[in-house]
């Protein structure tokens, strides 16, 4: 993981050249190494200041394979890719949504379709900012993390049953079935390409459940942002099945992917 200039953070680099250099761990560097995944790995009783040849094997290993344009994004600067992250968010939601724009079927709800993606958008924003904090920044409270996935869950169900206007959310509508099929796939397409787009910009690739899990959620209100602004309907039972249900769905599709490949490796 080459590190671009300019970057004051600290990362698996800074602690690999101390050891390298043969200088003890500065506080800040043994700080990092006892809470990074693959730091820690090489430190023999959680002594972080007696590196072993675990840590050397393991951080030499993963520097080498950081190459290319996936190196570069992870070595930006955390805010640069908190940024990057929203920008590809909004351009999933929008570029998808332009296929066929929700207005392109009637009226546009304006003041619902706001509230709906003004709080799909903090969401996101929190989510984001959790899943790619700096590897030396002390993790968020299992609390904190929880009570983001629980949102970036029950928000989209919150806003499934409580649609604009009752008096049209027919219950069974014809070809129901088809429709909630087609928004699901709709909305899970820019769903799992922003869970991509995290794992590219986190910089231990998923390795720990809690960051694969919040970019999992954080999909899901990626796919429900895009269909917002693409499904006209206010039928609350095609707002759960179509809609609410991608985040969990890419929560349980992302952890059997994770555990199918951590048992083969």
């Amino acid at each position: 993981m080459n590190r671009m200039p300019g970057v004051a953070e600290l990362d698996c680099v800074d602690v690999r050249e101390a050891l390298f250099a043969g200088r003890p761990l500065s506080a800040a560097e043994a700080e990092h190494a006892a809470s990074c995944p693959i730091c820690s790995q090489g430190l023999p009783g959680g002594d972080a200041l007696s590196p072993s040849a675990e840590l050397f094997s393991a951080i030499e290993s993963d520097v080498r394979g950081e190459t290319g344009l996936v190196a570069r994004l992870r070595s930006l600067p955390t805010p640069v890719r908190l940024v990057v992250a929203i920008v590809i968010t909004t351009f999933l939601a929008v570029g998808t949504t332009l296929v066929r724009p929700r207005w392109a079927f009637g009226p546009l709800p304006v003041e619902r379709v706001t509230l709906v993606l003004v709080a799909l958008g903090v969401l996101v924003w929190v989510i984001v900012w959790l899943a790619l904090r700096p590897l030396q920044a002390a993790p968020p409270s299992r609390r904190l993390v929880l009570g983001s996935v629980a949102a970036g869950l029950l928000v989209p169900v919150l806003f499934a049953v409580t649609p604009p206007n009752a008096e049209h959310a027919g219950l069974d509508a014809p070809g129901m079935a088809k429709g909630v099929v087609l928004c699901f796939l709709f909305g899970a397409l820019p769903g799992a390409l922003f869970v991509l787009a995290l794992r590219v910009l986190d910089r231990t690739a998923h390795r720990t459940a809690d960051a694969a899990l919040l970019a999992a959620v954080g999909g899901g209100l990626a796919g429900n942002a895009a269909l917002e602004m693409h499904c006209p309907s206010v039928a609350p039972m095609h707002l759960l099945l179509g809609h609410a249900t991608i985040g969990l769905a890419l929560v349980l599709a992302y952890r059997a992917i994770r555990t199918r490949t951590t048992a083969r490796d």
